[in-house]
């Protein structure tokens, strides 16, 4: 296992470095490998001395791995790793502990190859050895592949030579890990308190205590994984910590960790989750107007997570009911009658139910005279609101009794707040809210009609004292068990107050049994403790509950003017607008606005203006919507007409791209006119062909790309008198050169091109090659490639390749020669006469033959034998010389005896010249000699060649020196021959010889 460890500051202890040796490729440690032995006997000792028990001392080895050169980097990796692991066990077995490892990869340890090199003697070519380590760079990347440069150039040096004994005597040595072993000794922490820790959900402060060791200064890290433990603050042996309130209806669970010389103690804190909450973020109870419609109430929860309650209502005017983990909303049906109602929306929540109250207006009887009971049927503005107060009755009464529990006192609070206001006067209006509790001793059905009863007659009370009749509206709370729990908690002479709290708080008040609602809470009061706590409560607390709970408002009707200019005309763009509102009286009411357009949002209504935003018209049509201003029972309208918008095609895309092989494509558009037109298109390129326009969409059709370079063309849509262009792009296709695969000519030699095109606008010049001799002259230009076959000597046909090489591929064109035909044994033969003897009056013949391979072979004669006794003229010579040439370059190619030659001669002659009455000369028979000669043979005819040579050799042998004396010739000396220079001049007229030795350029083909 490899793992860094942390260096703890006590006591540390690090041994000397000692390097194991492995062999080439192997990760296995061999114990007897190389200096093994020793090196890891180096490294027991140092360990022996230190005890790993695992909880105060830690071992740490960091290794440093070397590879020879010749791996790979995957290889060599892989090699680091498993030689590491290798150590690493070694150690673990044989301490039975787990020791972590740090392993930094040398690589190649080109230092130390330098060095050893350095050291030794017996390297071959030891500075070239050092100069590739030092100057070559190890890597280099080549056609994308990264190549051990170093190494090659190593590997190439001299054969290999020098490569081969530095990898039997150097290489082993690279191939080591070098290991030293670090020792911490870490002091000790103890955690003295418990090792958890838990709060409720209101939270608190906590305290950790620990213990360490009587030297240890060092004071631990510590750290919380939640944001609800804060101000964490160590007092030394004591940790303190703030646990916040726990606001979600969850249970949470964090860790405080202590962390001491990289020893981690952990604490675990527990919280409980807090009672599930649901809060409405609007105003309750809910009001609707008589109207109704739909209506949406925002809540939220503490529940931690996006949770949608179980809402229902057993109202049968409350329905569509729709829940969203954030919303309710329900559709409220039209009130036809005269009298509000009320209505509980019952939200259930992790188990939890909680009310959402509706109030709805009663519908108005226009026809009517307005009485003082109408007043609840048209609630506007409420001015004021009283507070509540509770008139007392006794049990199973609906009787008001002003004498009972001090409700003389209450009754004259309420009258005084009444007679502030004019509840008579026509422009006011006042209702009565009740809300009537019973004690828990009576049925459901005896306490709704006590609840109701009890209303009417404050109500009475009401209309006799101020002599007008009260409207009022009722709602039954039933058993008020929260202010039943409030009174016994006030009260410490209930018997058994606590037991008589904990039934209340976990007893349900309805259970079902045998088809039956039983109140289970009020049957289990009356048990407990053989009914002691019960009779005592039902004396002294009871009739507490038994109360109607009143309070009133009151309205004042007023109209409403809008002074803004309707209709209210928007242009296309849309934007903010206000319509402005006067009202005969300074008051507070903001009316209701509804627009049932979806164009117009954000409508925001205050006591004397409306605000709202025109969403922008995307429509090429006119529209129009009415504003309802709804106001002390009054609607208004207001007129919102918007300019239509200009007619405009939107396209789903403005480039579209494509791959060299083209294809189909497509471009969605949407037009704004409420009748669809369609747009035109065109394009402007002309591989971009079949531009349709359907009822949505614009289809095209994309060339294939058969050029290198990509293209860009573009397709026009025209709407309107508008163009809006898709770009189309296309990429290039692979690059490439096309050439003519195949070539066939005669046996004789010829010249030729080969044209070549390829598929983009750069100009190149393609490589070329043939690995065929009698193809030549190959030469590349941008345009075309020329060559040359030579002539085939041989009757069978033969065939060449010429490779053609660009953009990295390579085309090979088929070169295809035939036979020789016509002649069925070749022989090229010449004679020849050299036109320099011939002028010397010196007659002569050659003959040459065409061995074959460029060489031939000659021999040449003269023979002149001229004397005139009278005149003292003697020129007389014969002799001849035989010669083997070599013949080369372009002609020489194309046909034998033709073009640049070199070759060896020898040269035997005898002589005797003497002109007139001078010095005569005459050799001993033969003089002879030889020497290189170079010439040049170039056609003149069809088988007619001019051969210009000229030689330099030695020239040896005897000659005389004689005078004529009285027609005797006197000899006078006689002399030896050494000479060196000039021996041979020729320029000779060569006829051809041989069926198929003639010249092409000269006299045409015959």
């Amino acid at each position: 296992m490899l793992f860094p460890l942390v260096v703890f500051a006590q006591e540390v202890v690090m041994v000397e470095s000692v390097k194991v040796h492995f062999r080439q490729g192997s990760s296995t440690l061999e114990v007897g490998y190389m200096q093994n032995e020793a090196a890891l006997k180096t490294l027991s000792d140092y360990l022996d001395g230190y005890v790993f028990d695992g909880s105060r001392g830690k071992a740490r080895v960091r290794v440093s791995s070397s590879v020879s050169p010749e791996g790979s980097n995957a290889i060599n990796d892989r090699l680091i790793q498993a030689r590491a692991k290798s150590i690493s066990d070694w150690v673990s077995k044989k301490y039975s502990v787990e020791v972590g490892f740090i392993v930094d990869s040398m690589g190649v340890d080109w230092a130390e190859l330098e060095r050893l090199v350095e050291s030794s003697d017996k390297v071959p070519a030891k500075e070239d050895v050092l100069n590739i380590l030092h100057s070559v760079p190890e890597k280099v990347v080549r056609n994308g592949k990264t190549i051990n440069e170093r190494q090659v150039q190593l590997q190439r040096l001299q054969q290999g030579t020098p490569y081969a004994y530095i990898y039997r005597n150097f290489y082993p040595q690279l191939r080591y890990a070098a290991a030293h072993t670090e020792i911490w000794y870490a002091p000790l922490l103890t955690i003295t308190s418990p090792d958890s820790v838990s709060f409720a959900a209101q939270g608190g402060q906590g305290a950790i205590s620990y213990a360490r060791e009587e030297n240890d200064k060092a004071v631990p890290t510590i750290s919380a994984n939640a944001e609800w433990i804060g101000n964490i603050v160590d007092n030394g042996g004591q940790i303190s910590f703030n646990v916040e309130p726990n606001a979600i209806a969850q249970s949470r669970q964090a860790t405080i960790t202590l962390n001491h010389y990289d020893n981690l103690s952990t604490i675990c804190v527990e919280q409980q989750a807090a009672e599930p909450v649901v809060e409405f973020v609007d105003r309750v109870p809910v009001a609707v107007d008589a109207i109704g419609g739909r209506t949406a109430v925002s809540f939220v929860t503490n529940l931690g997570e996006a949770v949608a309650p179980v809402v229902s209502c057993d109202a049968e005017w409350i329905g569509d009911i729709n829940v969203t983990p954030k919303r309710i909303s329900f559709t409220v049906q039209s009130n036809k009658i005269t009298e509000p109602r009320m209505a509980v929306v019952k939200v259930e929540c992790a188990g939890k139910v909680f009310d959402l109250p509706i109030n709805q207006q009663a519908a108005v009887d226009k026809n009517a005279t307005v009485q003082a009971s109408d007043a609840i049927t048209t609630p506007q503005l409420v001015l004021d609101r009283t507070e509540s107060v509770r008139v007392y009755f006794r049990q199973g009464s609906s009787k008001l009794d002003q004498t009972y529990m001090g409700n003389g006192e209450t009754l004259k609070k309420l009258a005084e707040v009444l007679k502030a206001y004019v509840v008579d006067d026509a422009n006011s209006k006042g209702k009565v809210r009740i809300a009537s509790s019973a004690s828990p001793e009576g049925s459901l059905a005896i306490n709704d009609r006590l609840a109701k009863a009890r209303a009417r007659a404050i109500a009475s009370w009401i209309g006799k004292r101020f002599n007008v009749e009260i409207g009022y509206v009722v709602g039954s709370m039933g058993i008020d068990w929260a202010e039943l729990i409030t009174l016994i908690e006030a009260d410490d002479k209930v018997p058994n107050r606590e037991e008589v709290l904990d039934l209340l708080y976990n007893t349900p008040e309805r259970v079902i049994r045998n088809g039956k609602a039983i109140n289970e809470r009020q049957v289990k009061l009356e048990r407990l403790r053989k009914g002691v706590p019960y009779r005592y409560i039902y004396r002294n607390i009871y009739p507490k509950l038994r109360y109607a709970a009143a309070y009133t408002e009151i309205w004042y009707a007023s109209e409403l003017t809008i002074t803004t200019e309707s209709p209210i005309n928007v242009g296309s763009e849309g934007g903010d607008r206000v319509v402005a509102f006067q009202k005969n009286v300074d008051d507070k009411v903001v009316p209701r606005v509804t627009c049932t357009a979806d164009w117009v949002e954000e409508v925001v209504s205050s006591k004397d203006s409306i605000n709202f935003k025109v969403l922008p018209n995307e429509i090429a049509e006119a529209r129009s919507t009415k504003m309802y201003v709804e106001c002390y029972g009054d609607v208004y309208n207001v007129v919102i007409n918007q300019e239509a918008a200009e007619p405009v095609c939107v396209l789903d895309t403005l480039e579209q791209q494509f791959g060299c092989e083209g294809g189909s494509g497509k471009v969605g558009y949407k037009t704004n006119t409420p009748t669809p037109t369609e747009p035109t298109a065109e394009s402007t390129s002309e591989w971009i062909s079949n531009v349709n326009v359907s009822e949505d969409s614009i289809t095209y059709e994309v060339a294939p790309n058969d050029m290198a370079e990509a293209r860009q063309g573009a397709i026009v849509v025209n709407y309107n008198g508008k163009s809006q262009e898709v770009v189309v792009s296309q990429s290039g296709a692979e690059p490439r050169l096309d050439i003519v695969g195949e070539r066939t000519y005669e046996y004789k030699s010829v010249a030729d091109t080969l044209a070549f095109t390829t598929n983009t606008l750069e100009k190149i010049v393609p490589v070329v090659s043939s690995e065929n001799e009698w193809i030549k002259d190959l030469t590349s230009t941008e345009e075309n490639i020329s060559y040359r076959v030579t002539t085939n000597r041989d009757s069978e046909a033969r065939q060449g390749v010429v490779s053609v090489e660009a953009f990295d591929k390579t085309t090979e064109v088929i070169i295809n020669q035939s036979g020789r035909t016509g002649c069925k044994l070749p022989v090229y033969m010449a004679l020849k006469t050299n036109a320099l003897y011939d002028l010397a009056l010196v007659p002569n013949v050659g003959a040459e033959l065409y061995l074959g391979s460029g060489f031939s072979a000659g021999l040449n004669w003269h023979y002149a034998w001229w004397q005139s006794h009278k005149a003292l003229w003697c020129w007389r010579t014969y002799g001849g010389d035989f010669n083997v040439r070599y013949w080369f370059g372009k002609a020489a190619e194309e046909k034998p005896l033709t073009g640049h030659h070199v070759g060896l001669y020898g040269q035997l002659i005898t002589y005797d010249f003497l002109m007139g009455d001078g010095m005569g000369i005459q050799s001993d028979f033969w003089n002879y000699g030889g020497g290189v000669e170079y010439g040049y043979s170039f056609p003149l005819g069809y088988r007619l060649n001019l051969d210009c040579t000229v030689g330099f050799g030695y020239n040896t042998g005897k000659f005389y020196e004689y005078l004529p004396i009285d027609d005797c010739y006197v000899w006078q000396s006689t002399k030896n021959r050494r000479y060196m220079g000039p021996t041979k001049l020729e320029v000779s007229l060569v006829w051809l010889i041989g069926c198929d030795n003639y010249n092409k350029a000269k006299g045409g083909n015959r």
